[in-house]
């Protein structure tokens, strides 16, 4: 398997001259981390149909705009206050 190759998604780690194992570790799961590996393979665990992704993404939109809606609210209110106030 040529490791150079841009398919290939797996972490080298190279180990130093008087490196402990538990300093190889910390750098080899920075590594898996900073290349988000674990993230992709929960996504691709299991397969979902491109209507339930679809659904699922619909979903997220609206909660996040629910959430924008909501603190924009928050900030009218607190302004309302403030020039009540004066």
């Amino acid at each position: 398997m040529n490791f150079f190759n841009n398919n290939f998604r797996g972490v080298i780690v190279v180990v130093r001259e008087n490196e402990s194992l538990e300093s190889l570790i910390k750098r080899f799961k920075k590594k898996v981390d900073k290349n988000e590996i674990l993230k992709d393979l929960k996504k691709h665990m299991f397969f979902k149909s491109p209507s339930k992704a679809k659904k699922r993404k619909q979903k997220e939109a609206e909660s996040r705009k629910r959430k924008e809606e909501k603190i924009k609210l928050k900030g009218r209110n607190k302004n309302e206050k403030d020039s009540s106030n004066k």
